[in-house]
């Protein structure tokens, strides 16, 4: 049998997503981390950690962890974040609350992180990984990557085949 050997950074890169804008879910919402403690950043600033599901450019169902914060120089994200998935209202007036973002959809501009070298002293690479660039509310038509097949819209744009 022929094959090419990979390594395991490899391997795990060959699953990320092309970057282009993409439909997602909030499927899981972390405040606190596997010992309770509230999550904060590196300057302690409060944050949350968003387990996303999202629909690749082939309609497969892709899993993606992004943090973010309200404050400091990724604010934007939150406020997108709110925007985007129709709580833009409680943003503004201060009564955001990221758990009840639990189930909310909406698109993001998802890019790839290039692996970096682990600092181990190993010489392995960390994998390529998407990311959340940046939550968007109505992406330009060139933004647009993931688009759904249109049997599964329930529309039939074929209407002129005739069978």
């Amino acid at each position: 049998m022929r094959y090419t050997p990979y390594t395991e950074a490899e391997i795990q890169s060959m699953n990320v997503m092309d970057e282009g804008t993409y439909k997602f879910e909030i499927i899981e919402v972390h405040t606190v981390d596997r010992y309770n403690a509230p999550l904060v950043d590196k300057n302690g600033v409060d944050m949350a950690k968003l387990k996303l599901m999202v629909l690749d450019n082939q309609n497969r169902e892709r899993t993606l962890f992004t943090f973010i914060s309200g404050d400091g120089k990724f604010a934007y994200k939150l406020r997108h974040l709110a925007k985007a998935i129709g709580m833009m209202d409680a943003y503004e007036d201060g009564t955001f609350d990221i758990k009840l973002a639990l189930g909310k959809t909406g698109m993001a501009d998802i890019v790839i992180k290039k692996g970096t070298l682990k600092l181990d002293g190993s010489g392995e690479m960390w994998a390529d990984r998407n990311d959340v660039k940046d939550f968007v509310s109505e992406p330009t038509q060139a933004q647009v990557t993931a688009k759904p097949p249109a049997s599964s819209t329930g529309e039939d744009l074929e209407d002129d085949i005739p069978f």
